[in-house]
């Protein structure tokens, strides 16, 4: 499996932020920890230590020593400390700082250098007398993440990689050693972390769980700094921390990193101290630092000679060795980089050469962000818009102090220079030379016509002390005269270096201008799009609203049809003989036809019934019609009721 080792920004599916460069500029800070010369006073040593001022005086004109190198006397850094500095004085000056770092999600890097035996290791790792850096901020930043777990209810994971570095080949230090192999380190060209193969991370969650991965460093540790002579004594020692923190109440994650690196020595190693190895292996030994050496180097001439020009690809100082890789982001990348400098004051040339590497690696400026999302899009907007403008305040007074340098040196450019003093005072100076040079030519002709009187010695005596004083003015006239054409030439030159950062400040005070306002553009469109989706989202809103109140009338319009359906009885039909194929009409007694007087032989009956025949169909579409309608009768004499029959005769006795 390939595990990143650079920490990785959670990054929304459905929604992406624009990316802008809010990344501030941060040098890198260089501490200095120096161990004194034995048998010589602080006031005849070669370097003199100044706690106060964090600086280190180079005596170059020493005689006990001789060098050539007068590039720098005074070398400045973040913190000094001197012979009296214990370890709690270090952790003090470092380990609250760097856990403030990784808990608000910046990725740290602490790096110790300086020659074998100076006191890297004891430094980072300590001793079972004094533990160092490493185990005091992993204790320290493992109880602070408990507490808030416990008091703000944040949750977090933290875990853990130890790695070593030995003649271009980086081996885990978590697995046992006969399962140790070389690891192959791989950094995407799409992406700019980098990857470790098959290298075993471990996840812990207390300080106890993290001292058994700390004994293993602190082991290898030891053998570097006990002057162990092994293989591994001579390997540079990497340790990394990697927390991730999640603020359910505010919505927040926050990703950090921490690397604790201990380099071997930063001398160059030959036969004469390491006649066990041959010449391939010697070469790949130094050839980590002469990398780190290059690029430390290139960065920070390239900070110093063109610090207002175009940004340069630096990428291929990187690729020279496995420890440049590892330490790319550590310098002029996304990380708050620490270095602790170790020293003999009595070597004077590795001394003045750590000195050099740190004065160098401090001019290096990495760009740091804080790696802190937001879970949803609301917290997203917020953090996006919160960094803007802190982003917009920090260009605004990086204007206004731009804006503030220019007019200091527009009011010195517009400010004489004192040429004409000058040339008034070496006119002076010709002419008194010219009054000299005739009072010199007048005292000798008349030395040459004196004789061996006594006047003329007294004479004589007089003009030596005019010529003295004469000559002593001359001396000093001649000595200013060179003084003022220094003072001027460096003018000329102070001059022309602030004419060319004016121009410089200028164009970058246009660059800025124009970031800010590529930056107020993009979130003007930031903000309109927010609104376009909040109006969008309330029409929804109100659609959905409507929608579900027109389904609940509708719902109640069917219950009340329902209920009135099953409260109405059906109607009274005519009964329907199917078998027959005849409509039966039922009529009720005393109705009109009954009583008809045509009724023949129906008087008796209670109900008369008619019948219609009708088709085999309408019993089918009876179902169409509201009530069958019978065919009405006509009142009359039914002739077809009638029936004929022969009459007798009537007897003649019955007419009378």
């Amino acid at each position: 499996m390939h595990w990143n080792i650079i920490s990785k920004e959670q990054s929304s599916s459905s929604v992406s932020l624009p990316t802008l460069d809010s990344s501030e500029p941060c040098h890198i800070e260089v501490i200095l920890r120096a161990i004194p010369e034995k048998g010589l006073q602080n006031n005849e040593s070669t370097f003199k230590i100044d706690p106060y001022e964090n600086t280190v005086l180079f005596r170059t004109n020493n005689p006990l020593h001789e060098t050539t190198k007068e590039t720098h006397s005074t070398f400045q850094f973040d913190k000094v400390f001197d012979a009296n500095a214990t370890q709690e004085d270090v952790q003090k000056f470092l380990v609250h700082p760097i856990i403030n770092d990784v808990l608000n999600g910046y990725n740290g890097t602490v790096i110790t250098y300086g020659p074998s035996f100076s006191g890297k290791s004891y430094s980072l790792i300590g001793s079972k007398e004094s533990e160092g850096i490493l185990p005091n901020i992993c204790k320290t930043l493992l109880d602070t993440l408990e507490k808030n777990e416990e008091t703000k209810g944040d949750s977090f994971s933290v875990s853990v990689l130890a790695f070593e570095i030995y003649m271009e080949k980086t081996y885990d230090l978590l697995v046992p050693l006969p399962e140790r192999k070389p690891l192959k380190l791989h950094r995407s060209s799409s992406k700019m972390d980098l990857e470790i193969k098959d290298i075993c991370p471990a996840h812990v969650g207390s300080y106890e769980d993290l001292r058994s991965y700390i004994q293993a460093v602190q082991n290898v540790g030891n053998r570097m700094g006990c002057g162990d002579k092994t293989e591994r004594s001579r390997s540079h020692l990497v340790f990394q921390l990697h927390v991730e923190q999640r603020n359910r109440k505010d919505d927040i994650l926050k990703n950090s990193s921490l690397y604790l690196v201990d380099l071997h020595g930063a001398e160059k190693f030959d036969k004469r101290t390491e006649s066990t190895l041959s010449q391939d292996a010697l070469k790949k030994l130094n050839q980590s630092i002469e990398a780190l050496k290059n690029t430390v180097r290139s960065l920070s001439m390239k900070e110093r000679d063109s610090a207002y020009s175009a940004k340069g690809s630096h990428s291929s100082a990187y690729r020279e060795s496995q420890l440049t890789e590892v330490l790319k982001d550590s310098l002029g990348g996304n990380r708050k980089t620490k270095v602790i400098l170790t020293c003999f004051l009595s070597n004077v040339p590795t001394t003045l050469s750590t000195l050099e590497f740190g004065d160098s690696i401090r001019q290096i400026n990495n760009k740091v962000t804080d790696n802190t999302t937001g879970l949803n899009l609301k917290k997203k907007m917020d953090l996006f818009i919160q960094d803007m403008k802190i982003k917009d305040d920090n260009y605004v007074a990086q204007i206004n102090i731009l804006k503030a340098e220019i007019d200091s040196l527009k009011s010195l450019h517009n400010k004489p220079l004192p040429e004409d003093d000058e040339k008034k005072m070496l006119e002076n100076t010709k002419k008194e030379n010219i009054k000299l040079k005739l009072q010199l030519d007048s005292i000798t002709q008349l030395l040459s016509s004196s004789t061996n009187e006594d006047p003329n010695n007294r004479i004589d005596e007089e003009v030596s002390e005019i010529l003295t004083k004469r000559c002593e003015q001359i001396a000093q006239l001649e000595l200013s005269f060179d003084r003022q054409m220094n003072s001027n030439s460096k003018l000329q030159q102070e001059l022309e270096y602030k004419k060319s950062k004016e121009e410089a400040l200028e164009s970058m005070n246009v660059r800025l201008l124009e970031q800010i306002q590529l930056q107020e553009r993009e979130i003007q469109e930031l903000l309109t799009t927010n609104a376009i989706l909040k109006g969008e989202l309330e029409t929804h809103t109100k659609l959905t609203e409507t929608r579900s109140e027109r389904i609940k009338s509708l719902e109640s319009s069917v219950k009340e049809l329902s209920l009135n359906k099953s409260a109405i009885p059906s109607p009274r039909r005519g009964s329907m003989s199917s078998s027959s194929g005849n409509t039966m009409l039922h009529i009720e007694e005393g109705s009109e036809i009954s009583n008809s007087p045509w009724s023949a032989n129906t008087s008796s009956k209670p109900l008369v019934w008619g019948a219609r025949k009708v088709s085999s169909s309408s019993i089918a579409t009876t179902g169409s019609q509201e009530s069958f309608v019978a065919r009405p009768f006509k009142k009359g004499l039914n002739l077809h009721s009638i029936k004929v029959t022969s009459s007798t005769p009537k007897s003649p006795s019955s007419g009378s």
